[in-house]
Formats: C-alpha cells, sequence, structure tokens
C-alpha cells in the first residue's frame, strides 16, 4: 500500500476500508500500530511527518517504503 489516512479517535483508512491503530512506545521510540488483518507496525521519525516500517511482516504485507506526512490532506475518518 502507498497510504494511509490517520484520524482521532485511532481511526484510520488503509487501501479505502476503515482500520483501527494505536500509539505506543518501546524502548522510547514512538511506534503506530495499524491493525488490519494483522498488525502493521511503523516507527514514527522526531518530527513526526514521517513513518517508518520496522519488522518483516509490515515491510512484505503492507510496504518496504517510508510514508510521508502529507500536511495538505484534511481527510475525516467515520
Amino acid at each position: 500500500m502507498e497510504e494511509v489516512i490517520f484520524c482521532k479517535g485511532g481511526k484510520a483508512y488503509a487501501g479505502m476500508s476503515p482500520r483501527k491503530y494505536e500509539m505506543t512506545t518501546k524502548n522510547d521510540e514512538k511506534l503506530v500500530v495499524l491493525k488490519s488483518n494483522g498488525a502493521f507496525t511503523f516507527k514514527v521519525s522526531a518530527d513526526n511527518k514521517e513513518l517508518f516500517p520496522v519488522d518483516n511482516f509490515t515491510k512484505n504485507w503492507f510496504t518496504e517504503k517510508t510514508l510521508l506526512l502529507d500536511s495538505n490532506r484534511t481527510d475525516t475518518c467515520k
């Protein structure tokens, strides 16, 4: 996948389908865990503008690429 839309309240859209996510911290790293037929885990950059895939499951089944924040988007989740 090339994009994820994150909204407030742990709601997200990935592949045009509603999903859930949670923010967590592990070893002083901020992580986003997207739940969508498995748990996809991304490390959050220090400036909160990039997400880096953390594990092989995420890299193999979601993306190997870094996801970038598009601050021009104003999407909402229902």
